[in-house]
């Protein structure tokens, strides 16, 4: 096994890591994508159980580099508890680990040529990888069993018949969204890979800009591929693949062709050393790595635009250059429908800070009137029960014949209907202090329990009949009175 990365440019996932696992055996080969080195003893042992349980047989040794991604101690005490025997190649010496490190070059060569065939840009590089090594496993017929790496471990022969050029255009039937009778039901992508965990293809949909799985496709085989627009890093292969340690084959002789056979052999060997010398300054100058703004134009695009929305000039550093080139026609369709969305936000969040005021404002004023009423009210009352007083005390001097001539006086309850046709009805509402009091502080409370409901009517005019039954409660608390 081996760990190539990190890439220039990140894949879809956002990954920049590659884990690439091949049998001795069979040389069938697994690739895991991670995002950083840390994930890689996770990743390790879940496939070993994985592994064991699915053919059935026991991992006996493990050969790798010295990479602390694989010397560690998780994967250490993982592989004592298992019984699994560690082997690890020399330092600097990548030929102990030839089998990983030409798996890695063949499936890096792969998606190189898939990426440069399909025009599609560099991100699509963990799925060209994830491709080659699917169909390598299905193609590729190992010398000394005469038997691809697939019938190898599982017993069965492959089947290619679905097989398709990674990046030809296919049209997706939309089984995801609710579709109206006359709405079109398919959409343009292209064809990314093989689904591992279900029989169906992996496309990448234009119109959602994401990767899916679907058996629904048809293939246009026949549609040329054409260059998409982007900034030119995107598409530049070397600047992909040299971030991988891919050095490319020379196939021809750099020997002097004027020169006898004796001093052409005597001459390739002393420019094998130059080149030897000079392969070594270049992968001296190759460990510079620098790093470039993926989404620069965009990213600057942004800024500038929420430091208009806040009425400021965006801010220019002197040592960085921004991408001046106009947007794509999808890219400011984004912006202006965010545009709109911030506009609508900032109309909806005035509006219930407007609500907000006036209803608070109208709880005051409400306030305030039920205060005087209560005021008015309790200086009646207590005027009232001094007079009822003495009237009483003269009541008690009087004879008993007197009282028996008086018919009896009919206990009506506060706010019933009842009404004695003898009497005024101004006459059958008595009230005490303290049941005013209580009547006051029940309408009080009733006002407040409303104040959501009124904020909730606000918007159906439906305030002012709520604020009318509050007023006409205390006028009739007074008339009452």
């Amino acid at each position: 096994m081996d760990l190539f990365g990190p890439t220039s440019v990140r894949s879809l996932n956002h990954k920049t890591y590659c884990l690439v696992i091949t049998d001795d055996f069979s040389r069938f080969s697994w690739v895991f994508f991670l995002r950083t080195k840390d994930e890689t003893s996770g990743i390790l042992k879940d496939f070993i159980r994985q592994i064991e349980n699915q053919l059935n047989q026991k991992v006996k040794t493990i050969r790798c580099d010295n990479g602390t991604e694989f010397k560690n101690k998780d994967v250490i005490e993982f592989c004592g508890s298992k019984g699994i025997k560690r082997e690890y190649s020399n330092a600097r010496t990548p030929q102990q680990n030839g089998v990983a490190e030409r798996k890695n070059r063949t499936l890096i060569e792969a998606a190189r040529t898939m990426l440069a065939d399909s025009f599609l840009p560099n991100t699509f590089w963990a799925e060209a990888v994830s491709t080659a090594c699917y169909v390598l496993n299905r193609v590729l017929v190992t010398k000394p069993h005469n038997k691809t790496p697939y019938e190898l471990i599982t017993g069965k022969i492959p089947i290619i018949s679905y097989i398709r050029p990674f990046g030809c255009h296919v049209t997706i039937l939309n089984t995801i969204d609710h579709l109206g009778k006359f709405d079109g039901k398919s959409d343009e992508g292209f064809l990314v890979g093989y689904s591992l965990q279900s029989k169906a293809f992996r496309v990448y949909n234009l119109e959602t800009k994401r990767v899916e799985e679907n058996l629904h496709i048809t293939f246009l085989e026949n549609k040329p591929n054409v260059a998409g627009k982007g900034p030119t890093w995107l598409f530049d292969l070397d600047y992909l693949t040299d971030s991988m340690n891919y050095h490319p084959v020379r196939s021809e002789n750099q020997a002097n062709k004027h020169a006898g056979p004796q001093e052409a052999n005597q001459n390739a060997g002393t420019e094998d050393i130059i080149d030897a010398g000079d392969s070594e300054k270049e992968d001296e100058s190759a460990q510079d790595y620098f790093v470039l703004p993926i989404w620069s134009s965009y990213s600057s695009t942004i800024k500038r635009s929420r430091a208009e929305d806040a009425g400021a000039a965006p801010h220019k550093h002197p040592d960085l250059k921004t991408d001046e080139k106009p947007l794509d026609k999808e890219d400011q369709v984004f912006l202006d429908e965010l545009e709109r969305l911030k506009r609508q936000e900032k109309d909806a969040n005035d509006a219930a800070e407007n609500l907000r005021k006036e209803f608070a404002q109208e709880t005051e004023n409400l306030l305030i009137q039920v205060g005087a009423v209560i005021s008015t009210n309790i200086s009646k009352i207590t005027r009232k029960q001094s007079k009822t007083g003495k009237h009483e005390h003269g009541k008690r001097k009087s004879t008993k014949e007197a009282k028996d001539s008086k018919p009896p006086v009919k206990l009506v309850k506060p706010w019933s209907t009842e009404v004695n046709s003898q009497k005024d009805k101004s006459q059958m509402f008595h009230f005490s202090p303290s049941k005013v009091k209580n009547v006051i502080s029940r309408a009080l409370i009733g006002s407040l329990k409303l104040e959501g409901h009124v904020a909730m009517k606000k918007a159906q005019g439906e305030v002012g009949f709520t604020l009318l039954s509050l007023t006409q409660l205390a006028q009739a608390v007074t008339s009452k009175e």
